[in-house]
């Protein structure tokens, strides 16, 4: 009886299928998390950039003393100062982005090139005696840079 050390070829065959099976199962494991965190960091952003671009709006609004819709899709939002010797802060949709022109500068995005604004109306509602109210309809999407 000889004394070999070392493994079968079919010890060898059955090691080699464990280690591939377990391989594949690990590579659609990583890729579905890839997908999913892929999604998610989407999701995050364009809720972030609405969330930006609403406090914005929320703040300019509170600071003006009256406001306008413009516009031939309702897609400008005219704030009027208290000072009315200053000109109105504009928001309007420039190309894919919302933009906000101050004091007559030119137009700055609120939104950066990670998102694009599909749609953008402003809807005023007066409540006399009440102050007047704006709804905004915004629609974000993201913009896969990969």
């Amino acid at each position: 009886m000889s004394n070999h050390r070392g493994f079968t070829l079919v010890e060898m065959l059955i090691y080699t299928s464990i280690f591939v099976v377990m391989s594949l199962a690990f590579l659609v494991i990583l890729g579905t998390f890839t997908r999913v965190d892929t999604a998610q960091q989407a999701t995050s952003e364009v809720a972030n950039q609405a969330n930006f671009v609403m406090q914005q709006i929320r703040r300019l609004v509170a600071e003006s003393s009256y406001f306008e819709v413009k516009g031939a899709a309702s897609d400008e939002l005219w704030l009027y100062p208290k000072d009315y010797t200053v000109s109105p802060t504009k928001i309007t949709k420039s190309g894919s982005a919302v933009a906000l022109s101050e004091l007559g500068a030119a137009a700055a995005p609120l939104t950066t090139s990670k998102v694009t604004v599909d749609s953008l109306a402003f809807s005023k509602y007066s409540n006399p005696p009440g102050p007047d109210v704006v709804k905004i309809d915004m629609t974000l999407s993201y913009v896969n840079l990969a």
